[in-house]
């Protein structure tokens, strides 16, 4: 078991979980302002949408769950 490795994990893992149900409000305050200043338009489309908040978070908890697993099984 590789404790570093499993650790991160379960802290990216609660993170992106908690970041993921916040507010609308509360996303733009903890990535702050200076990123949804030049975030808002893209040739794609607007980003910085609710929508867009939760999926970053929901990425992160998947890269942490899967750090887990690996930092777990790791010998």
């Amino acid at each position: 078991m590789d404790k570093v490795t499993a650790t991160i994990g379960v802290v990216l893992l609660l993170a992106g979980v908690v970041f993921s149900f916040l507010p609308h409000e509360m996303h733009n305050i903890v990535l702050g302002y200076v990123v949804h200043q030049h975030a808002h338009t893209h040739e794609m489309g607007e980003h910085g949408t609710h929508d867009f908040h939760q999926n970053i978070g929901y990425g992160v908890a998947l890269a942490g769950l899967l750090l887990t697993v690996y930092g777990v099984k790791r010998k």
